[in-house]
């Protein structure tokens, strides 16, 4: 008798794993996390904001979790070219690099993540023009491995990486504001 209950829980517990297998497999490969804001500014302020890696310490949700983070930024911070690369206990390794820059419209970055998990994305951000200011968004894509796969059956990861994409969004929203205020007045008080 218990070495036929042996085997049946051998058995139920052989399909439960394939099964569970299927399921991490059947998941989608690709993956697009984007979430989008309103800023009332002009779209070079915004633009300078991530088109700048030497800006990003300001607004950065992934900077800000560990502040004390290794960071190096290349000779060039700025525009194509431009690399960054970040090491913490918290935020894991890895680095990035700016591939394409059109001024005042669109940035594309290529992410390489090293720790705690490997993984090559893109991330996009867009500056369009809507009304008397723009709207950003900023958007990454990938592929995922299976782990990957797994991984995103047990947590939300667009709930999660959309969270931390809103915090930075808002906080440039907030800088740009500023910042456009702060030249909208001083013109005026200029007289210019």
């Amino acid at each position: 008798p218990m070495a036929k209950l042996a085997k049946t829980v051998g058995l139920a517990a052989a399909l439960g794993g394939s099964a569970l297998a299927l399921l991490v497999a059947s998941q989608p490969t690709e993956f697009q996390i984007e979430r989008s804001i309103h800023i009332d500014a002009p779209s070079k302020v915004v633009f300078a904001y991530v088109n700048d890696f030497g800006r990003w310490s300001q607004w950065s949700p992934f900077y800000k979790a560990e502040p004390t983070q290794k960071v190096t930024m290349g000779q060039v911070t700025a525009g194509e070219g431009a690399t960054y690369a970040w090491e913490g206990k918290q935020t894991g390794q890895g680095h990035m690099e700016i591939v394409e820059s059109r001024p005042d419209s669109a940035v594309k970055i290529k992410l390489e993540f090293e720790a705690p998990m490997k993984a090559s994305n893109l991330a996009h951000f867009a500056v369009s023009p809507e009304g008397k200011g723009v709207t950003l968004s900023w958007a990454m894509t990938g592929e995922r491995n299976f782990v990957q796969k797994a991984f995103g059956l047990l947590m939300d990861m667009d709930k999660m990486v959309g969270g931390e994409f809103n915090k930075g969004l808002t906080d440039i929203k907030l800088l740009s504001e500023v910042e456009a205020h702060r030249a909208e007045t001083a013109i005026n008080y200029d007289g210019q």
